[in-house]
């Protein structure tokens, strides 16, 4: 929400002017930007370096989209580590990226998004996985022709893209997307 008035000071620095107004208080992007990260970090109390035993950190999973929420919370929680480790020396967890490659995306244009991902957070582990093979492989009765890589990645985009083509609505196919995503993501959960 905008400030309420043009040149109106920020309520936590009282220097810069306010950008926007968070619960009626006004706020610079500077204070806004901790204030997020202050929200993220209550929330991860739990993951704390005291609750740690150094050496056997926790692996935490987030899934990215290259959207603005999914960015902005790997850009916060790097951000976290950083802290904890100018505190401490170590870290309470340690952050495993995992993209799941849309079955529309072309795979070399999906991988060099996350190469550039890579590339601003070089600290964490990454990952992707492609919702059609994981379709694929939770439909094994479904054929498969195993020649080469290329042609099973081929084949196992054209059965998912059949399916979803088949559905009556634009919902019931973002709906099936979004289940798909969620199950392809806690199978690699269990398996990592």
């Amino acid at each position: 929400m905008p400030a309420k008035q043009v040149g109106e000071l920020c309520g936590r620095c009282r220097t810069l002017d306010a950008a926007l107004t968070v619960r009626a208080e006004p706020l610079c992007r500077e204070c806004f930007a901790n204030y997020v990260r202050t929200k993220v970090v209550k929330r991860m109390e739990a993951f704390r370096t005291r609750h740690s035993v150094p050496g056997q950190q926790r692996k935490l999973l987030l899934p990215i989209s290259f959207g603005v929420s999914s960015t902005t919370l790997l850009y916060v929680l790097d951000r976290y580590l950083q802290s904890q480790v100018a505190k401490t020396g170590r870290t309470g967890f340690v952050l495993h990226v995992l993209y799941v490659v849309d079955p529309f995306a072309t795979r070399n244009e999906a991988l060099e998004r996350l190469e550039a991902v890579k590339a601003c957070f070089p600290n964490h582990e990454f990952s992707d996985i492609s919702l059609a093979d994981f379709f694929a492989r939770a439909n094994p009765e479904m054929p498969s022709d195993r020649e080469s890589h290329r042609n099973d990645m081929e084949n196992n985009s054209l059965k998912l893209e059949s399916l979803l083509h088949a559905l009556p609505s634009a919902t019931s196919r973002a709906d099936v997307l979004s289940m798909l995503r969620t199950r392809a993501i806690a199978q690699f959960a269990k398996d990592s």
